[in-house]
């Protein structure tokens, strides 16, 4: 799974710096830039996040309810996971920051929250769809429905990660559109209580009080 993930990493990478090579960053704004940045690189590095979304930071906080205990904690792993690392790698180029910058300035000042949170959407999409499947006395995907069942049999990782999210969101129904608002929401939380952790953010706490663009 780690190789696995690397690989994506380094392909997604490799996108970045092909789409910093085809385009002048000076001559579009942030929202056109983040749009090329959905639509050209988060596909390559988030590709399969479905099965491998509970090795994320994003996860094991939110499925451990400690995702708003300690805020500088949080932010910090956040910020290293590997989708993330490109993810800010992007917002500091847009913005014309140095790679040394602040990731809270950097989440704040696009209104990006992490890309972790589009993959827990995306894999809880992919869970309920699993779910539905093995309700099902003949179902289309046999392999699929039978993977599943042995993961909640066994009460593997992913399993037991797709509970403790659900549980972390008190998410029972099949909306995952809600559970994306209210990970959205947590964050925005954690960054403001995160922002205050920081002296030399100071001013910046003092300006900008929100995630906004």
């Amino acid at each position: 799974m780690k190789s696995a993930q690397n690989e994506l990493r380094l392909k997604g990478l490799k996108a970045y710096f092909a789409l910093k090579r085809s385009i002048d960053i000076s001559s579009l704004n942030t929202k056109s830039s983040l749009r090329l940045f959905d639509a050209l690189i988060t596909p390559v590095f988030t590709y399969g996040c479905q099965v491998w979304f509970h090795e994320s930071n994003y996860v094991k906080l939110l499925a451990t309810d400690s995702l708003l205990k300690d805020p500088r904690s949080s932010v910090t792993k956040l910020a290293s996971d590997h989708s993330e690392k490109i993810h800010l790698k992007f917002l500091k180029w847009t913005l014309g920051l140095s790679n040394k910058a602040s990731n809270i300035v950097c989440w704040g000042d696009t209104d990006r929250p992490p890309i972790a949170i589009r993959t827990i959407k995306q894999a809880l999409d992919y869970a309920n769809r699993l779910e539905q499947l093995s309700a099902i006395g003949n179902s289309p995907n046999p392999l699929a429905v039978c993977a599943y069942r042995e993961q909640v049999k066994l009460c593997l990782p992913w399993y037991s990660n797709v509970k403790g999210v659900k549980k972390a969101l008190q998410q029972d129904t099949p909306n995952t559109s809600l559970a994306k608002t209210s990970m959205e929401s947590m964050f925005r939380e954690l960054w403001k209580n995160a922002v205050k952790e920081y002296s030399k953010l100071s001013f910046y706490n003092f300006v900008k009080s929100e995630m906004s663009y």
